[in-house]
């Protein structure tokens, strides 16, 4: 458009010789033109290039993002198995730390316990042949076996109770810590003879806090243990029930005679008005 008008111009503004200098520079326009198409394509071209260029490179930086990320899940999830298996490891050096403890410390318990139930067997035997009339003397030295095997329970117990913290085997230990009545309150011959059920009752409750404590121990140190069967149980149970029933009548009937003795002294004594 510049070379026409200018060429327009230089011929006084005359259209016939602009006109023929338009038709002799149009070959070099449509040259020109074509040049210039040429370069807008190769301009467009190098703008691909450079777009392919930046997308290869993006998503170059895209997989190194992504390989490193799944480096540092690996190595993320490799660090929670070695903190886990470090867990894993301690929690099993603490457990057998604490079942060594409890081992040492239940060993010369449950020894005490199997010891002093035999002494009590002895002297329920001897008791059962005396038929109720053996001299309180003989009774006393009867007896001392059974309150020194129980004086030895009671001091097993002590350090037992400083490193087990489980409330079921803290019960046991205190049914276990009392020691069995072996004398009436009231000595006749008929409450010695009948005082062998609450003896037979106790004997039966110390076995079976002594039998929980240590299945207690075993389930506690990952052992089986074996699990009666429900007709056992129950026969178990009605043995009990039974002994219950005796000794809760025996211990009834001597505690109203204590209670009427200690009347019949009050008012010997004044305290109270006959």
């Amino acid at each position: 458009m510049l070379v026409l008008a200018a060429a327009w111009w230089r011929n006084d503004w005359d259209l016939k010789k602009t006109a023929l200098v338009g038709e002799t520079a149009a070959p070099v326009v449509g040259i020109l033109s074509l040049i210039a198409v040429g370069a807008a394509i190769w301009s467009v071209r190098l703008q691909h290039d450079a777009l392919e260029l930046q997308r290869a490179s993006t998503n170059q930086q895209q997989e190194a993002l992504t390989l490193q990320l799944d480096l540092q899940r690996k190595a993320l999830e490799h660090q929670k198995e070695e903190l886990l298996h470090q867990r894993e490891s301690l929690e099993i050096e603490l457990r057998y730390r604490r079942h060594a403890a409890l081992r040492g410390g239940y060993g010369p318990v449950l020894t005490a316990v199997t010891a002093y139930h035999h002494a009590v067997d002895d002297y329920l035997n001897k008791a059962l042949r005396a038929n109720g009339e053996a001299d309180p003397r003989i009774r006393s030295e009867w007896q001392r076996p059974c309150n020194e095997r129980h004086a030895e329970l009671a001091r097993a117990l002590i350090p037992v109770a400083l490193i087990d913290t489980s409330v079921e085997r803290q019960g046991h230990r205190w049914r276990l810590s009392r020691a069995i009545r072996l004398e009436p309150w009231v000595d006749t011959v008929e409450n010695q003879k009948d005082w062998a059920d609450v003896i037979l009752y106790r004997v039966s409750q110390l076995t079976h806090h002594h039998v929980a404590l240590r299945d207690s121990l075993h389930r506690e140190f990952g052992d089986a243990v074996a699990e009666p069967a429900p007709h056992l149980i129950k026969s178990e149970e009605a043995r009990r029930a039974d002994l219950k029933a005796k000794a809760d009548a025996v211990e009834e009937r001597v505690s109203a005679q204590l209670k009427e003795l200690a009347k019949e002294e009050a008012v010997r004594s004044g305290r109270i008005p006959p």
